[in-house]
């Protein structure tokens, strides 16, 4: 195409098309265009994007060249610390976990295009979970996860999101809040299990002991119909949620306009 994109698409950062790329390492999927300097090329207006190692999409190799940005993959950044596992723009219909890493849950969509089928980057409903793509790799010796002090964290098992215990998380993980520990009273017993906290701040399906949550009334499905239950068995993110937990039945039932359960006015 003759016009290129002013932009790229939000989930990646981008640069102008006239301030680009200038060397790529020797394992790039790509090559090198020019060893002229970098101020006597010119790229050709050319849609071929490739993901920079600064996250960074650019419209074709030559451009990320011209600012001196090493290539990390072909297309387009799928998000910070993510790509397609296939390199290059052939693929077969479907989709296939991007990386293969394990701190991320993006997924990489094959799709046809104006130039046939390329690899597309897609995120599913996990791409919240956090450690970044250089820090996955540094637990992956017996020493470093043996240094670490076991906590749980968020984490993908079997392609699904969950909350783990253990040591094997990245050193990244302890200065920003994606470790979490059991809460305890002045007594020392356990109040809020550290399963819990990291379920409810990833609002993830997390199997946890119900017997951590307050007992409250919560809407909820028995045999199909709506109701109000009480107790303490309700999903983890009831309690990071506003109108979903209630003091009283008859506050549940006008919240949800549930008429079975709210009394009725004399007449």
């Amino acid at each position: 195409p003759t016009n290129l994109p002013t932009h790229l698409p939000s989930g990646s950062p981008t640069r102008n098309p006239t301030n680009l790329p200038t060397h790529l390492p020797s394992d790039s999927p790509t090559k090198r265009p020019s060893d002229k300097p970098v101020a006597d090329v010119v790229c050709a207006e050319v849609w071929e994007p490739v993901c920079g190692e600064d996250s960074v999409s650019y419209s074709n190799v030559c451009e990320a060249n011209k600012v001196d940005v090493k290539v990390a993959y072909e297309g387009e950044c799928c998000s910070p610390g993510g790509k397609c596992s296939v390199e290059g723009s052939s693929c077969s219909v479907g989709t296939e976990t991007c990386c293969g890493q394990t701190y991320d849950s993006l997924k990489c969509e094959c799709s046809e295009g104006l130039e046939g089928l390329r690899w597309e980057c897609i995120i599913n409903e996990a791409c919240m979970l956090p450690c970044p793509e250089e820090t996955t790799t540094t637990t992956t010796s017996s020493t470093a996860a043996a240094s670490n002090d076991a906590k749980w964290f968020p984490d993908t098992v079997n392609d699904e999101p969950t909350c783990r215990y253990g040591s094997d998380y990245p050193l990244s993980c302890e200065d920003n809040g994606w470790l979490f520990d059991d809460d305890v009273d002045d007594s020392g017993e356990v109040i809020k299990t550290g399963e819990q906290k990291c379920c409810v701040e990833y609002n993830l399906p997390c199997q946890f002991q119900s017997k951590f949550n307050d007992d409250m009334w919560y809407p909820d499905t028995v045999n199909g119909d709506k109701t109000c239950e009480y107790g303490n068995e309700y999903p983890p993110s009831y309690a990071l949620s506003n109108g979903m937990l209630f003091d009283s039945e008859i506050e549940c039932c006008i919240e949800f306009n549930l008429s079975h359960c709210i009394p009725k006015e004399p007449k």
